[in-house]
C-alpha cells in the first residue's frame, strides 16, 4: 500500500495543474437530477490527457492511450488503501507486483517524457536527449 501510494504521488500528484490553466479547464459542471450545476475539480490525470489530445496528434495513438491507462491503474491501485484499514501481511507475490507496476509506470513517465523531447520546438532547440533515456533500458528484476 505504502509503495503504491508513493508511486501515485511520484506521478499523478507530481503533475502541476498550473502548467494546464490556459489550455485546459480545471473544472467540470454537471447538472444533477434536480437542476442544480455541481462545480467539480479535475484531476491531474483528465488535464493531463485532454492537454495532449489538444497539442499532440501521433500516428499511433496506443502509446498515449496506455499511457493514461496506466495513470489511471496507479491511481486507482492507490485509492483502495487510502480509504481502507488492512493489517500488515508478507506475500511474496507483491515483489512480482511491484515489479510489474513500476515497468508500467516508468513506461507511462517515459511516453510523456519521449513526446514532449519530440516536439518541433525542443528539436528546434538542439537539446540533445541521452541515448540511455531515449532507448528506455531499465532493470526490473
Amino acid at each position: 500500500n505504502d509503495f503504491v501510494l508513493t508511486l501515485d504521488k511520484m506521478m499523478s500528484d507530481n503533475i502541476n495543474k498550473e502548467f494546464f490553466m490556459e489550455e485546459v479547464p480545471d473544472e467540470t459542471e454537471q447538472e444533477r437530477t434536480d437542476g442544480k450545476i455541481v462545480v467539480r475539480l479535475r484531476g491531474t490525470i483528465a488535464m493531463l490527457k485532454d492537454w495532449f489530445s489538444l497539442k499532440f496528434r501521433p500516428n499511433d495513438p496506443k502509446p498515449m492511450e496506455e499511457m493514461i491507462v496506466a495513470f489511471k491503474q496507479v491511481r486507482k491501485l492507490r485509492q483502495k488503501p487510502a480509504h481502507a484499514f488492512k493489517p500488515d501481511i508478507f506475500d511474496q507475490s507483491f515483489f512480482h507486483q511491484q515489479c510489474d507496476l513500476v515497468v508500467t509506470a516508468y513506461n507511462a513517465v517515459r511516453t510523456v517524457r519521449l513526446v514532449l523531447a519530440n516536439h518541433p520546438l525542443v528539436r528546434s532547440a538542439d537539446i540533445k536527449i541521452s541515448d540511455a533515456l531515449c532507448e528506455g533500458k531499465i532493470w526490473a528484476q
